[in-house]
């Protein structure tokens, strides 16, 4: 089961999201693919408008996951500056940084993650 955040409800690449089962919970991150394995999820024209939004969902996932995944939405045109940034913020952070530029590639992502995942 692909545990989704509540918060989470709204986001257009849930519609994608047709191959594994889920089901929302209240939770910290945006996705839980298992006990130990988690994603948050970034438009970068969110992080463009709120650049410490991502500062705090890091903040507050402390080290409760071994593997962490950041799937970012590409959709904006300058997207070079916001990627070579969160690039180095995964890498401080323990993040595996994955990038998608549709949402119906963040949700193959998403559904391929977790079906390898168990």
């Amino acid at each position: 089961m692909l545990h989704i955040s509540t918060r989470q409800r709204g986001n257009p690449i849930l519609t994608h999201i047709r191959n594994v089962p889920h089901q929302f919970s209240t939770m910290i991150p945006d996705y839980i693919f298992a006990p130990t394995r988690c994603a948050l999820y970034l438009s970068l024209r969110y992080h463009n408008l709120h650049p410490n939004y991502i500062h705090r969902r890091i903040a507050e996932l402390r080290t409760d996951f071994e593997y962490r995944m950041m799937l970012v939405h590409v959709d904006v045109e300058d997207s070079s500056n916001p990627i070579l940034f969160l690039n180095d913020l995964c890498v401080q952070n323990e993040f595996t940084l994955i990038l998608a530029w549709s949402e119906e590639e963040a949700a193959r992502y998403l559904e391929t993650v977790k079906a390898f995942d168990g």
